[in-house]
């Protein structure tokens, strides 16, 4: 009767859901792809974040013998450039990347190009706030490989910590570990007593 009682006022029932890439997921992800390329002997990485639509338009970069994607830039796809945001962001910078690039082609919702970047704002204040010399974020929305291939050459190269991160993004909040607490660590000893780290945002556990 309860259930049926829901059904009737349209209320959701538990009966469908939705399953997406999890921050943990990503965060997996990101960390290996890091540590491979350093372990490669790489130095300052990017990752480039695109969803499906931006495939097309690597692929072509990547054909191209005049310019192509530097090679310090690891394209990575997504389910959608929006699933991602300051909490994974930090994390990768957290790992080793000097810097992350989104990519947009103008087919996504303008809400979240606005979105995407009001928060590349606030990520890159907290860590010049840190003392960490940017830029560190770069958001694209292009049409063309030309487009794409011109703005890489500009890629990030920001200043990252000065050891890889090991922490996991986690699913759950069993362990109130964060980002920002390893990047203020690594800091600590060269700002002033004055800077006070910004609040935990992320839930982290150790690997």
């Amino acid at each position: 009767m309860r259930r049926l009682r829901r059904l009737h006022h349209g209320l959701p029932t538990g009966a469908l859901g939705y399953n997406f890439p999890s921050a943990a997921h990503t965060g997996s992800r990101i960390k290996a792809a890091l540590r491979a390329y350093v372990d490669a002997g790489g130095q300052d990485p990017v990752l480039l974040l695109h969803s499906e639509g931006g495939a097309p338009l690597i692929e072509a970069v990547q054909s191209d013998p005049a310019h192509g994607v530097p090679g310090r830039v690891i394209p990575m796809a997504l389910h959608h450039t929006a699933s991602t945001g300051i909490d994974v962001w930090l994390a990768a910078l957290s790992y080793g990347a000097a810097g992350v690039t989104v990519l947009m082609t103008g087919a996504e919702a303008p809400q979240y190009a606005g979105a995407i970047a009001r928060q590349m704002e606030v990520a890159q204040t907290v860590l010049e706030g840190l003392g960490y010399a940017g830029p560190h974020f770069q958001f694209l929305q292009v049409a063309t490989p030309e487009e794409l291939g011109l703005a890489l050459q500009h890629a990030p190269r920001g200043q990252a910590p000065a050891e890889m991160a090991t922490f996991n993004l986690a699913q759950t909040s069993a362990t109130r570990s964060t980002t920002r607490s390893t990047i203020c660590t690594a800091t600590r000893r060269r700002r002033s007593r004055r800077w006070r780290c910004p609040p935990a945002r992320l839930s982290v556990r150790s690997p």
